[in-house]
């Protein structure tokens, strides 16, 4: 392979190895991406605000709390929390959990969870007679160009189907009995064989046919289904002289032929009923366990490897021509840290804006504080609190809303117009302010 594996150099001066967290998942979600998600987002919300007798908990969107929002719901994955109802993470009776509370209200995320858009509402009908998965096929195929830009994969590729659990309505949700979650939605991958970078994906769909020969020339229409998945896979590593590594759905004959056209090798498990395979590499009772028996020709290597009585793993390869056996592992490293500094840091700025909203109840801005005090490196917006100068009056004056008889002394200013005001004044504005609104 001639291409160097990692950064790419156009982004090697952005990504190194004092990059936090924050800043490596910003390069693959660009502020770019989530201003049009604002907008559209803002659209609906404005469409479902005139239900609401409350209008704080249906504000416009802006970009700081979008992605505040997107933290949330990383906490809720780290958590394990994401198959319970969200009405329980808000619980005060020490069933719940503090940081929601502090990032955002109940109600606020019923609406945003509601309302979140991810493309243009208006011309959907028609994209989606030709995509069922139009309202987020731009979103996908964004982050996946910026995967393909960002990095570049090793030597090994993998190819492989994932499931995102999802019981929802969709036309394309799958059911996979085998696999943990069972329903959701199915995404075919590849990916680095070492890192498990993601390189190229689509999301499998079957609404009257399957969608693994779309876009893909009139020759591959009547090959297997795996096959057309891999060669709607491969065009970003087409002549780099990678290898690509299958499963036994994938792997064929067939594939390893196409794949050597387009200057790759490959390597999987085969299926025991495809005609290629010897009668011998078949599971029989006379071989021995961990014994391994080699077939060659031309251009692939058969093996056949018995685990256990009576049972055999065959693998095919169009790499390997010598009878070596590889016992060394690889390295699985947990995500957990990685995804828990992300979180923080994503909620980071719309915690230390909510902080400074007198209007918010005085428990969770101490909650608040006391979370973004025990992030080190944290430093506090320099925004007028309960305690500040900016807030609290230093010479107390009667109160220029309240009737004269009163004599209510003042404490704070009026948010809009200065004005000096007392306690007693509701949503620290005054009566000419408030009526403005």
């Amino acid at each position: 392979m001639q291409e160097r594996e990692g950064v790419k150099p156009a982004f090697r001066s952005a990504i190194n190895s004092s990059t936090s967290p924050l800043d490596i998942w910003q390069q693959f979600f660009t502020d770019k991406i989530f201003e049009n998600i604002v907008v559209q987002t803002n659209i609906k919300i404005r469409q479902m605000r005139p239900k609401y007798q409350n209008s704080y908990c249906v504000q416009d969107l802006d970009l700081m709390e979008l992605k505040a929002f997107i933290g949330f719901l990383f906490y809720t994955a780290i958590f394990k929390e994401n198959r319970e109802h969200y009405t329980s993470w808000y619980s005060t009776d020490g069933t719940g959990r503090e940081i929601y509370r502090c990032i955002m209200s109940k109600n606020r995320l019923e609406v945003l969870l509601n309302a979140i858009r991810f493309d243009d509402t208006a011309n959907r009908p028609e994209r989606r007679a030709i995509d069922s998965s139009a309202p987020i096929a731009d979103l996908f195929k964004s982050f996946i160009d910026r995967c393909q830009a960002l990095y570049a994969i090793g030597s090994y590729a993998c190819i492989d189907e994932t499931l995102v659990p999802f019981r929802g309505r969709c036309k394309f949700k799958v059911y996979m009995p085998k696999k943990p979650a069972k329903y959701g939605i199915k995404i075919q991958c590849l990916t680095d064989a070492r890192s498990g970078y993601l390189l190229n994906a689509y999301i499998y769909e079957y609404v009257g046919k399957d969608s693994d020969s779309q876009n893909l020339p009139a020759a591959y229409q009547g090959m297997k289904k795996p096959t057309q998945a891999v060669m709607r896979l491969i065009p970003p590593i087409e002549g780099s002289r990678r290898n690509v590594t299958t499963d036994n759905w994938y792997t064929s004959i067939e594939l390893l032929e196409l794949l050597k056209k387009k200057q790759l090798t490959g390597v999987g498990t085969m299926r025991k009923n495809q005609k290629e395979i010897p009668r011998d590499f078949l599971p029989n009772s006379s071989r021995n366990v961990d014994s391994t028996i080699f077939g060659f020709t031309k251009d692939y290597t058969i093996s056949s490897y018995v685990p256990k009585k009576n049972r055999a793993v065959i693998t095919v390869s169009s790499m390997h021509h010598m009878p070596d056996i590889d016992d060394t592992g690889q390295k699985v490293e947990s995500r957990f840290k990685f995804l828990k500094r992300l979180a923080e840091q994503l909620v980071r700025p719309h915690l230390e804006r909510r902080v400074s909203n007198v209007k918010l109840q005085r428990d969770i801005r101490n909650a608040i504080r006391s979370i973004l005090n025990k992030n080190e490196g944290t430093t506090l917006l320099a925004v007028p609190s309960s305690s500040t100068a900016e807030e609290r009056l230093t010479v107390r004056k009667n109160c220029t809303t309240c009737l004269y008889t009163r004599y209510r002394k003042t404490q704070y200013m009026c948010f809009e117009c200065k004005a000096p005001i007392c306690l007693e004044c509701s949503n620290k504005l005054c009566n000419s302010c408030r009526e403005k609104q």
